[in-house]
């Protein structure tokens, strides 16, 4: 395959030994002309973790890319791909694991389509963070998981209805270059779902469920919320400033409520609080929307109750940080397109 692989990453250092195994294993490395893995300004081991890969790796596939500073995933795929030197990219995170097949499957799938998205699982039997994830996506993107089982190619009209992302994600490169133009300087967010819905204008991208990875979510408590808290400002780049659709109006809904909420604990307080443990319990009842089992239910509630503060609280103070963006931003830049 006319192949590069492009791996951003940062302080990843514990999962990257993991990582290459798996792209020699699965017959992926030695499809690709190289493995850039762009360490994107980390602190950790990472340097030294890719210097030892880089020296054991007999065919000089892997290239690592060391950057001083943090630039961001935006940034750090682009100098990945401008540093390319084949025709095709294969993006992937740094947090999955491939099938035996992967190389093969993807040849296969890329025959017949120019830009792919691969399919994720997660196994669920691991731990709670696990289970939640999946079980909570499966239940928001219904309509995912229920077309899933054959290719779905997302255009300019059905872009929204469906999951996709970089995780794993082919592509040709002068595609993924000509849509990086309309951000170099836009300094994005959501940068994965501005750039594919750019891209998507060009060429369909097929969600392939032939092209499967296995991927681990954050796996601490933690670690988990912060990931929910750090995502609060590309949402509301999107789904709040951008595109109206069902998260906008769910955002405005549960903002609304909250403040409702707020504005009786200072006006009426028994009424005040009353309320918002109504509202606590109403979110609790609601894990059983993702729950598979009484089971599930009782491990997954405290989990959901804690996402759902969290996302709701990113949200806002995503708002906050696109309005302090918009206000200060220099009139030189580009604005991002609507």
């Amino acid at each position: 395959m006319n192949l590069s692989i492009i791996i951003p990453t940062k302080d990843m250092s514990g999962h990257l030994p993991a990582l290459w195994e798996s792209l020699v294993r699965s017959g992926l490395a030695s499809r690709a002309r190289e493995v850039i893995v762009v360490n994107d300004g980390s602190t950790d081991e990472t340097r030294d973790v890719l210097d030892r890969l880089a020296r054991s790796d007999a065919h000089a596939r892997l290239r690592p890319l060391h950057l001083e500073r943090n630039v961001g995933r935006f940034h750090a795929r682009l100098l990945g791909a401008e540093a390319a030197t084949s025709e095709n990219l294969l993006f992937l995170d740094t947090r999955l694991e491939l099938p035996s097949n992967f190389g093969e499957a993807l040849e296969r799938a890329a025959a017949t389509h120019r830009s792919i998205v691969g399919s994720v699982d997660i196994d669920t039997r691991r731990n709670t963070f696990c289970l939640y994830w999946d079980r909570s996506h499966r239940a928001i993107f219904r309509k995912h998981f229920k077309a899933a089982h054959k290719p779905i190619s997302l255009t300019v009209d059905n872009f929204d209805e469906y999951l996709k992302g970089t995780t794993v994600f082919y592509c040709p490169k002068d595609n993924f270059l000509s849509a990086c133009e309309d951000f170099r300087e836009s300094d994005l967010l959501s940068d994965d779902t501005f750039l594919m819905k750019k891209m998507v204008e060009e060429c369909p991208i097929t969600v392939h469920p032939d092209v499967r990875i296995s991927w681990v979510p954050r796996e601490s408590f933690g670690q988990f919320l912060g990931r929910i808290w750090d995502r609060g400002p590309g949402f509301a780049e999107y789904h709040i400033f951008t595109h109206r659709g069902v998260f906008f109006y769910a955002t405005l809904a549960g903002v609304t409520a909250a403040t409702g909420v707020g504005i009786l604990m200072f006006v009426l307080p028994p009424v005040g609080w009353s309320a918002a443990a109504l509202g606590v319990g109403a979110v609790a009842a609601s894990t059983a929307l993702v729950a598979h089992s009484p089971k599930e239910f009782v491990q997954l509630m405290p989990l959901h109750v804690a996402t759902a503060a969290t996302f709701g609280a990113a949200a806002v103070w995503g708002t906050a940080v696109n309005v302090a963006r918009k206000m200060r931003r220099p009139r030189a830049s580009r604005p991002l397109p609507t």
